[in-house]
């Protein structure tokens, strides 16, 4: 090794010495999760219990049928079909090798013929679905489990165990946290929430792009046209100048990119006064970054930047060239790897030595799984980087840092569009994140205002705050990560569709509703009163069916990385309320028994709301 990289290698250990001790914090709460944590079991749930039933049953009549979960999924039938739940054969049927139609006549049978039912009521063939109905008693027994669980339902140990690291948001230092960090920033969090949600213990872990040829021109900037004073009172907006003005300048001069190419290998070199820069640019823009995280109530658990990496970079590119598995060049000091099979040839090291973002996430994938044992290492990062983990993958697995137990997964999402154009922060033409939350609860400010003329001041804030940023959360889930999402404020901030003001102001009339009631009455809950539930109009029945697949709703969205899922959950359970509240007055409700049962599935309507928005990040105003 040589005397400048041995310089850099101790500039940055001494460096990282805080986060090294925030690593140990890490590692002892995940040990104390796995120690103490009581979870509930997914069983529990009367939606899985179910499902077990059905299993059971289906098994003592195909004695050779080697049945798995996936078999049978319990989904809602569509609305011409008049029953509760329904589930196909058609994994069973292939398993079996008969038509889907003959197996679903002969378990049907099966079931209503069974003795030994908890739950079914009926079961019918339709086609090659099985359709039920449940048994009256069913529903007061979840209601009870609902309101018993309270916050904690939904929750399950699928994933008990695991420890999963999510690496997400990852903005680049000396740049604002943009529109485009958006959708990587919200789907991490709320993948985190999910994950957490089925058991596992979650690393949150912001990957900082802070090293790289582009701080090479940075520096070029800053040593010809930095002020000081100016990038001390907003730095991340005056480095983002230098950097737009740059690559501006850079297109007409050919020497300006060489002179930056060659300052980054400075730095490389182990060069003091480029690092103490680095240090400087890296400081101030976490700290501006933390201020655009707290807003949207995000935390990381860790900042390790690709420079954490970089004493272990040099270390994984001589093992890939010991294994046979890279190339070197004779004439300089570049690496290939051309022997993975199914993809192009790529570097591991430029010809001049400087590393490349690939090798610096070889050594992050090594170290992170070394560190922190990890089971899962998920990259939420958008599309376009598809072919850099498929080779990052590959590459891994042939080193022997992936395995069985082992694994990573890239977890793409599509672009952000403004017009329909796609945003850059080299040309200038990035939207802030912190413009657009500003503007967000400007435009739910005007909303509540026009909604509420009367409203005072410190409630406008409170609220606008909580639909504004809700509203531009919600925006970037609702729809499959995969698709492109053109951002606009008409539909972002709709109260009346599929919006998260559509959610939260549904919350708001729940709760209206519960303080209308306490005032007149008690509100604490009779567990005589759970199981003696009485309903009187369909919807009650369609939203207590809706609740019961909360969980299984969670799980999906989790095992797909789809929160969207949630979303459209949300949504529907939403759409089932307001066309109660249309129907139905639980206020004038005059039979007890049925005002009782009513309130109590508005308690729980309200409860998986709440919990639903919670894990997408969303706050619930008491009022809007």
């Amino acid at each position: 090794m040589t005397d400048a990289k041995e310089k850099l290698q101790k500039f940055i250990k001494k460096y990282y010495q805080k986060e090294e001790r925030n690593i140990e914090q890490i590692k002892q709460r995940i040990k104390k999760e796995k120690e103490e944590r009581q979870l509930i079991d997914r069983a529990s749930y009367h939606l899985f219990q179910i499902q077990k039933e059905i299993k059971e049953i289906i098994a003592k009549n195909y004695t050779d049928l080697a049945l798995e979960e996936k078999d049978i999924i319990l989904e809602e039938p569509p609305l011409f079909i008049k029953s509760e739940l329904c589930f196909g054969c058609f994994s069973m049927a292939k398993k079996l090798k008969k038509a889907p139609v003959l197996i679903s006549e002969e378990v049907a049978n099966f079931i209503n013929a069974s003795s030994e039912k908890q739950f079914i009521a009926e079961a019918k063939s339709e086609g090659p679905y099985v359709n039920l109905n449940l048994k009256p008693e069913v529903y007061g027994r979840a209601l009870n489990q609902i309101i018993s669980l309270g916050e904690r339902y939904g929750e399950n140990n699928l994933n008990a165990g695991k420890v999963i690291l999510i690496d997400y948001s990852s903005p680049n230092i000396a740049k604002p946290i943009g529109l485009n960090h958006l959708p990587s920033t919200i789907i991490g969090q709320v993948l985190g929430n999910l994950y957490y949600e089925t058991g596992a213990s979650v690393i949150r872990h912001n990957y900082l792009g802070d090293w790289g040829t582009n701080f090479g021109a940075l520096l070029w900037a800053y040593f010809h046209w930095g002020d000081d004073k100016k990038i001390q009172e907003n730095p991340v907006v005056e480095l983002k100048n230098l950097y737009v003005r740059f690559f501006e300048e850079a297109a007409q001069n050919e020497t300006m990119l060489n002179e930056a190419r060659e300052l980054f290998n400075q730095l490389e070199n182990g060069d003091e006064k480029l690092l103490k820069l680095w240090k400087k640019f890296r400081d101030l823009s976490i700290k501006d970054f933390k201020k655009v995280y707290k807003r949207l109530g995000i935390e990381f658990d860790c900042y390790l930047g690709e420079s954490y990496f970089l004493n272990q970079t040099e270390a994984v590119i001589d093992e890939a060239i010991q294994k046979g598995i890279a190339k070197t060049n004779a004439e300089n000091q570049l690496v290939v790897i051309d022997s993975l099979v199914g993809l192009p040839s790529f570097l591991l090291r430029k010809e001049d030595g400087s590393t490349l973002y690939l090798s610096r996430d070889l050594a992050a994938l090594k170290v992170r799984f070394e560190l922190f044992d990890l089971d899962w290492l998920l990259y939420v990062v958008g599309s376009e980087q598809s072919l850099h983990f498929q080779q990052l993958f590959a590459l891994a697995e042939a080193m022997g840092y992936l395995n069985e137990k082992r694994k990573a997964k890239h977890i793409p999402f599509g672009l952000i569009l403004i017009e329909g154009k796609k945003m850059a922060t080299r040309k200038g033409s990035l939207i802030e994140m912190d413009e657009l939350i500003a503007e967000a609860i400007e435009r739910a400010k005007e909303l509540i205002v026009k909604k509420d003329p009367q409203i005072n001041e410190r409630d406008i804030k409170k609220i606008s705050e909580q639909i504004g940023l809700g509203a531009v959360i919600y925006n970037s889930l609702k729809q499959s990560r995969l698709q492109n999402i053109n951002f606009d404020w008409e539909k972002v901030l709709n109260f009346e569709a599929a919006s998260a003001p559509y959610l939260q102001y549904s919350c708001v009339r729940i709760k209206s509703i519960l303080r209308r009631i306490a005032q007149s009455r008690d509100l604490k809950i009779d567990p005589d009163q759970l199981m003696n539930i009485t309903f009187a109009d369909k919807t009650e029945f369609e939203i207590l069916k809706k609740l019961m697949l909360f969980p299984a709703v969670i799980i999906n969205a989790q095992e797909d990385d789809a929160p969207h899922l949630l979303c459209t959950y949300l949504e529907e359970l939403a759409q089932l309320f307001n066309r109660f509240y249309d129907n139905v007055s639980v206020i004038k409700t005059t039979d007890e028994n049925l005002k009782n049962s009513r309130v109590l599935l508005i308690k729980a309507t309200l409860q998986v709301l709440e919990k639903g928005l919670g894990l997408l990040n969303i706050e619930v105003p008491n009022k809007m």
